[in-house]
């Protein structure tokens, strides 16, 4: 609203009228990717235009994700997976939570364009992915904050693999664990090679369910077996809301509870920018261990940004 100045008698409020809209969904049904199916339903729904085919139905998206590959060499691939993982050392956080920790606890760091086009060249000149030189930023300093040099991580996969997929609402999604060890936490040059080669690895089984590769990796208390950490690259396109005589902004919510102990999130903007953010439980872990790793991270994007600006 603006005000009238007094005195002024050509002047006037003017009132700008808001809303706000609010969407709750369970994660079993809705993904980072639906949010822009969604929008753009809704964009076509208010402004009248003829509707988008119909996505397929549950029956049609099971016949599009089932992989080709024969069962015998998925199961003989499932078991060389379970080899791999039965043996990750869990994480041990370098300080407890005082008693009574509850909670999820939020920080973000902005990562500017500049810097992000000096990670995309280094990724270039290594013949890696914006996806890798980030995981591998993040391996290195999880190494150095919590003094461990083997763990996992688990990456969200989308599960879109067909066209006609890509305009269906549902969490079409698996979780893919990467096991981070040697050369991969080095960082520098030779973490980056090293984490695109285990990332690589890792995709080649992507088509074995995460509860195949989890089987007999031991019991774990709250949270998944095998890895304790999330890390995404959440390079989905934004939800735009395309409403005639409207500006729509959409307003990002932290989550309220988390399935690991620690989650962080890359999520790139329209002008070249990343919004890191890092969740983490309370109980589990510190707001002080939390922060050394957000600030560390940055601190190695940085550095690698300024490696490829020489």
């Amino acid at each position: 609203m603006s005000v009238p100045s007094r005195g002024s008698p050509r002047s006037r409020a003017e009132h700008v009228r808001s809303r706000l809209f609010g969407l709750l969904v369970h994660h079993i049904a809705f993904d980072g990717r639906s949010e822009s199916v969604l929008a753009r339903d809704l964009s076509d729904a208010y402004a009248g235009r003829e509707p988008r085919p119909a996505p397929p139905t549950l029956a049609e998206r099971a016949r599009l994700t089932t992989a080709v590959t024969p069962l015998t060499d998925r199961a003989e691939r499932a078991e060389r997976a379970r080899e791999e993982f039965r043996d990750v050392p869990p994480i041990r956080w370098p300080e407890r939570p005082g008693p009574g920790e509850t909670g999820v606890g939020h920080l973000d760091v902005s990562v500017p364009a500049d810097l992000t086009a000096g990670l995309d060249a280094t990724g270039r000149a290594l013949g890696a992915s914006r996806f890798v030189v980030l995981l591998s930023a993040w391996a290195d300093v999880l190494a150095e904050v919590c003094g461990q040099r083997d763990f996992a991580v688990g990456v969200p996969v989308a599960e879109r693999t067909v066209p006609e997929l890509e305009r269906t609402v549902g969490c079409l999604i698996d979780m893919m664990p990467v096991r981070l060890r040697g050369d991969a936490v080095n960082g520098g040059e030779s973490g980056v090679r090293e984490t695109g080669a285990v990332v690589h690895r890792a995709f080649t089984r992507s088509d074995v369910p995460f509860t195949a590769v989890a089987q007999g990796a031991g019991t774990t208390s709250g949270r998944p077996p095998v890895f304790q950490c999330l890390f995404a690259l959440q390079d989905n396109p934004p939800p735009r809301l395309d409403l005639p005589g409207v500006t729509a902004a959409h307003l990002r919510q932290p989550y309220a509870a988390l399935p690991v102990e620690l989650h962080l999130e890359v999520w790139p903007d329209e002008n070249g920018a990343l919004d890191v953010v890092l969740s983490f439980r309370r109980a589990a872990v510190t707001g002080t261990t939390a922060l050394n790793l957000l600030k560390g991270y940055h601190d190695r994007l940085a550095l690698i940004a300024a490696g490829a600006a020489k």
